[in-house]
């Protein structure tokens, strides 16, 4: 009797386990990649959700031991290379890139921070990047032909491959010229200064530790540094001071911050706790 009273219990116990775990994946949603993941060449096509983009894939990537499912949508995180992406994107809806980046984790949702964007030509362009209904459009009929390009069955033809990637090559050329004027990010070393958090976005704010210095504000990027220093920020009552690095970037304007590492700062004030 008491071991079925026992065993009725222990079913309790995990029905309600497996109860909160669900309610708690259901509520930030599945962690895809470990935080820090590289993504190198993956393509895909950049969507608006709201005021925030996403790129998602065009077929699976295989990370590891984890495989993304085509269609995966990552959100991507502000940076001068997403500046650059979107305006891209502006004048030509649907287009197809080649991104790389790094996966950032932040309470249970995955983040992309592009590093690098190549706009992609689309199916069926030729070798300049121009669409078949393009190019007849703004051909002569009364045009004598030229001479017929060897066929698939001619020994010399240029393979599938090489024709795609000449294409890509040329699409690059043409109409990634923003994406490569855009500002590269920077490196900031050993900069001191606490967190502050409003409703909806996260700073970082540096401190001049006496030095008469004016303080400079950052956004902070979602990731997983950010996570822990949120964590040890809400053990103690007051303010945390942090020793970070990280990568700087512009996004329309605003500062942001990707942290890479972030250390307690102790001082003669705090060195007790």
């Amino acid at each position: 009797m008491h071991n079925d009273k026992r065993t009725w219990m222990m079913w309790v116990v995990l029905g309600l386990a497996a109860a909160w775990c669900t309610s708690a994946v259901s509520q930030t949603g599945p962690v895809m990649l470990p935080d820090g993941s590289p993504l190198k060449g993956v393509e895909g096509r950049a969507s608006k959700d709201g005021d925030r983009w996403q790129f998602v894939l065009d077929g699976p990537v295989r990370q590891g031991l984890r495989v993304l499912d085509k269609g995966t949508a990552l959100e991507l995180l502000p940076s001068a290379v997403l500046e650059a992406l979107v305006a891209d994107a502006a004048g030509r809806p649907g287009a197809r890139y080649r991104l790389s980046g790094q996966v950032e984790v932040y309470r249970g949702h995955s983040y992309l921070f592009a590093t690098s964007f190549v706009p992609l030509a689309e199916a069926g362009a030729d070798a300049n990047g121009v669409a078949p209904e393009q190019s007849s459009q703004g051909s002569d009929p009364n045009r004598t032909p030229g001479p017929a390009i060897a066929g698939k069955g001619d020994r010399l033809a240029i393979p599938d491959l090489i024709q795609k990637r000449m294409a890509d090559y040329q699409a690059l050329r043409q109409r990634s010229a923003r994406g490569r004027a855009a500002p590269a990010s920077r490196l900031l070393l050993d900069q001191v200064g606490v967190v502050v958090q409003d409703q909806q976005r996260t700073f970082f704010v540096t401190d001049g530790l006496g030095q008469n210095a004016m303080a400079t504000v950052f956004e902070v990027l979602p990731c997983g540094t950010l996570e822990s220093m949120e964590r040890l920020q809400s053990q103690v009552p007051d303010p945390v001071r942090f020793c970070v690095a990280g990568w700087l970037t512009e996004y329309q304007g605003r500062s942001c911050l990707l942290l890479h590492r972030a250390v307690r700062d102790y001082d003669y004030g705090n060195f007790g706790r």
